[in-house]
Order: structure tokens, then C-alpha cells, then sequence
């Protein structure tokens, strides 16, 4: 979530969506998030279960620069990129919300250097 003036700006790396057969990064603010059309997508990458019931599976987001990243756990490259400096610029600050989609459960484990 970056904050823009009085305007919050929500980026977000959405993982197992379409019944869990695309990641994406998109971005909405808090004046359109619940208005038809107010979520843009930036970013898709079709990824058929990525994300698992029976075990656990690791991810990692990155925000450098005004440049967003999603890679799976103990792999170097990303696999979506989406730099948004034209779109929203460069925050050196940035807040982040873990969450599931409406009506869905999820779990989170966190390594100790994220904290």
C-alpha cells in the first residue's frame, strides 16, 4: 500500500487467483477499490496451482525503486514484474497487508528476516 497525498494507493501481487491458474499485480485506490473498474490489472503470468492445500509453498515480493517483483521461494528471477514509477512514481516507504480474497482461508508463515 503506498500513500499518496490524501489518496492510498494499493499494490497488489494477487497469487492462485482464477481458481488458481494466474498471479497478477494490480493496482487500485481507495476512492475506486469497491467501483466497477477500479482495480487494474498490470501484470498477469498464467501459473496453473500455485498455490497448494496439502503443503506449504514459498514466494517472495520485492519493492525497489518503484518496481514490483514476485518470484517462488529459493528461485533468484521473478516470475511478474511491473515497474510503476510512471504510473505512481518512487515511494521509498511502503506499507504491506497480507490477506486472502473474500470467502477464502489461507495461512501464512513468515521467515524471521521478513519481521
Amino acid at each position: 500500500m503506498i500513500c499518496l497525498g490524501f489518496v492510498v494507493f494499493f499494490l497488489i501481487p494477487a497469487l492462485g487467483g482464477w481458481s488458481n491458474t494466474r498471479a497478477a499485480i494490480r493496482t487500485g485506490d481507495l476512492k475506486t477499490e469497491y467501483t466497477v473498474g477500479g482495480i487494474q490489472t498490470k501484470s498477469f503470468f498464467n501459473y496453473a496451482n500455485q498455490l497448494s492445500v496439502d503443503e506449504d509453498r514459498a514466494f517472495w515480493i520485492e519493492y525497489e525503486n518503484g518496481v514490483v517483483r514476485v518470484g517462488k521461494g529459493g528461485e533468484k528471477d521473478a516470475f511478474m514484474e511491473w515497474d510503476g514509477t510512471a504510473e505512481v512514481g518512487y515511494h521509498p516507504k511502503v506499507n504491506i497487508a497480507i490477506s486472502t480474497w473474500e470467502r477464502v482461508s489461507g495461512d501464512w508463515v513468515f521467515e524471521e528476516r521478513c519481521m
